[in-house]
């Protein structure tokens, strides 16, 4: 399922700077890193149902990201704030 086309280099590399900052963070706060595996795949489930999705490449078009590396790392969300959990993060990204 694919209906978004990627975002450029550019934007991409801002996604990768941003996701990179913020597991930096989580690691030096508490020590963690990666979900559990029930949570990766609970994450996999909603992405292969988006329209993001690329299912060839196992990449989000919406930010461009390695699903298979991004899905895994605590810190990071989805951008549309589909993953289990999102809702919070999105309220404190408005603060």
């Amino acid at each position: 399922m694919t209906s978004k086309k990627r975002p450029g280099l550019v934007d991409m590399g801002k996604n990768l700077y941003q996701s990179l900052t913020d597991v930096v963070e989580q690691f030096i706060t508490d020590g963690s890193l990666m979900v559990e595996e029930n949570e990766y795949e609970d994450r996999m489930a909603v992405c292969r149902e988006c329209d993001s999705y690329d299912a060839k490449e196992h990449r989000c078009n919406e930010c461009g990201c390695f699903l298979s590396v991004k899905g895994r790392l605590l810190a990071v969300y989805c951008p549309l704030y589909k993953w289990p959990g999102d809702a919070l993060k999105a309220m404190q990204e408005g603060e």
